[in-house]
């Protein structure tokens, strides 16, 4: 697709990479989600798709 806008390879996959990878520092890591989880006494959480009961 980038071709047809006369947009090079590599500058199409920085816009595909960069923003997942900003998103990706800014999200808390698995301790502090499951952590939270517990402090705040969810029942369920869904991850990624997959849910986690208790």
């Amino acid at each position: 697709m980038s071709a047809g806008f006369a947009v090079s390879t590599s500058t199409a996959w920085r816009y595909v990479n960069g923003p997942s990878t900003r998103w990706a520092d800014r999200s808390p890591n698995l301790g502090a989600v499951l952590s939270r989880a517990c402090r705040d006494r969810l029942g369920y959480l869904i991850l990624h798709g997959t849910l986690i009961c208790d």
